[in-house]
């Protein structure tokens, strides 16, 4: 993480305590004439997610959702992007002293602890985001989230009704 600071620049910021900036992405934000997608052709924007993806699926599973919302954008990103992304440094300087810990907590039991949401079509365009994170000691372990259309989250949630 200490290696995509430096190359970005950002090694020195300062730390916020989310992954997310307080305003929500949007396909309004992306260039609107050719001017401003040629201004925002010069940032690393791709590269900076691609690597933080990375980081995501690897090591630091706090911040899937984050890089989840700016891929949406990968092929037509605008400076409010990007600035998401900054943000997602930002909130990285202040992690890098954060690890994960297994056994040894305080309460260790019950071991494993699962837990799951769904946001029902609250993204654009009408899919919903789905997730789950496992914990074991205290310490993520696995995670997921998926967007799904709200035809297959009624189908779903209709069948988990009739099955019980």
């Amino acid at each position: 993480m200490s290696q995509i600071l430096a190359e970005f620049k950002m090694e020195h910021c300062n730390a916020v305590k989310t992954p997310c900036p307080s305003y929500h992405l949007t396909l309004a934000m992306c260039p609107l004439n050719a001017k401003q997608r040629k201004v925002v052709a010069q940032l690393p924007f791709c590269t900076l997610v691609g690597k933080c993806m990375y980081l995501a699926n690897c090591t630091w599973p706090d911040i899937s959702y984050a890089i989840h919302e700016l891929a949406k954008f990968m092929s037509n990103y605008g400076m409010k992007h990007y600035k998401a992304t900054k943000h997602l440094l930002w909130y990285l300087q202040g992690m890098q002293s954060q690890g994960l810990t297994y056994g040894n907590s305080p309460n260790p039991y019950p071991l494993f602890k699962a837990f799951a949401d769904l946001d029902w079509a609250m993204s654009e365009g009408w899919k919903s985001v789905s997730g789950f994170l496992i914990k074991c000691g205290g310490s993520i372990i696995a995670w997921s989230s998926v967007a799904t259309t709200q035809l297959k989250v009624g189908l779903i949630a209709r069948a988990g009704q009739i099955h019980n």
